[in-house]
């Protein structure tokens, strides 16, 4: 387990390592991803099949994109994942085919009230597909046949969770943690991880802990819900003392926010 020592040269390094990294909920950017910081914590992994019934949800298929792109009548790229993750909706099945503007628009998804931003959207469990772009940039297409090429595919993996647990006195349990499940998001997606290093490195030095700490990494809302469902005996029992998700953190200036909890913990 590596420590740190230039702490801003540190984190400017592994931002640049985990941003060009196309990761989704499983396959291999995520666990890629996830290699990296283990480097710094050294984490129990624990592994859910694709398939798996969580509750009323199911762990997804692993999806692996090799490229997308839309190409107007003369062969110019207009969309290309290649320069932004973000251009695919994620986990768009595969597609092939030559579509006008007006029905190409209706698998082009914007904001409006955002202009230059590119949303990130999702298919996760419907069989879809599109692309995501600025609204700057889909007022500028022009009528005109395009060519759009989805080369995708989906087969069973593993949902991978990064837990590392440090002990204390008490009986009492504090959970941290963050997600890494979306790409090229520095605010939402890189921040969360790279505090959970900075904060598992300073309470490890603790020399007389009192709770014992659970930090953890897993992809949004079904990887939460996978550990929830794994550790089912452990949230009954009412060993856990408080916690908090590490998210959309590296936010304007210096400014943090927090936002509490909605219900009341008995």
């Amino acid at each position: 387990m590596k420590k740190i020592y230039n702490e801003k040269k540190f984190y400017k390094e592994l931002f640049d390592k985990l941003l060009p990294i196309n990761r989704c909920l499983i396959g291999e950017g995520y666990n890629k991803s996830l290699d990296i910081l283990d480097e710094y914590i050294n984490f129990n992994y624990i592994k859910i099949k694709s398939g798996t019934k969580v509750f009323d949800w199911t762990v997804p298929m692993e999806w692996k994109l090799n490229k997308a792109y839309i190409k107007d009548s003369n062969g110019n790229k207009i969309l290309d994942v290649d320069k932004n993750f973000l251009h695919i909706m994620g986990y768009s099945r595969p597609v092939k085919c030559q579509l006008n503007l007006k029905e190409l628009k209706s698998k082009l998804f914007s904001l409006p009230k955002l202009p230059k931003a590119i949303p990130y959207r999702t298919t996760y469990y419907k069989n879809d597909w599109g692309f995501n772009l600025s609204e700057i940039d889909k007022k500028k297409l022009k009528n005109d046949r395009y060519d759009i090429l989805i080369d995708s595919k989906f087969k069973k993996g593993n949902l991978v969770l990064g837990e590392k647990i440090l002990k204390g006195k008490s009986s009492k349990f504090f959970l941290i943690s963050t997600y890494l499940c979306h790409p090229n998001m520095a605010n939402n997606e890189i921040g969360g991880p790279l505090a959970l290093i900075g904060l598992f490195q300073k309470i490890q030095e603790y020399k007389n802990r009192n709770l014992n700490y659970i930090f953890l990494v897993n992809p949004e809302t079904i990887g939460s819900i996978c550990y929830l469902k794994k550790k089912f005996k452990f949230f009954k029992s009412k060993k856990l003392y408080g916690g908090m998700v590490l998210t959309c953190i590296g936010g304007p200036g210096n400014k943090l926010t927090f936002k509490n909890r909605k219900i009341k913990i008995h």
